[in-house]
């Protein structure tokens, strides 16, 4: 019986070349949104806001977010 030896090319996609100059999605480098921040709220109080937030047709976070600027006068 053979063993056979294994392939160390470490990819299905040996020898590709690693990546391109430009290739692939483009960074968001203005106004990102990527801090987060937590709270807890009740049930009922996340209940409320996820009502409130899709009365004005916005997600949660947008909701929250203009609440809280509104409140600090941004």
């Amino acid at each position: 019986m053979e063993v056979k030896k294994k392939d160390n090319r470490g990819g299905a996609r040996a020898n590709t070349g690693g990546a391109r100059e430009g290739a692939g999605r483009k960074r968001i480098i203005e106004d990102r949104l990527d801090i987060k921040l937590y709270m807890r709220v009740s049930e009922k109080e996340q209940l409320l806001i996820k009502e409130k937030a899709e009365q004005k047709n916005v997600s949660v976070s947008q909701y929250i977010r203009d609440a809280v600027l509104k409140e600090l006068n941004i």
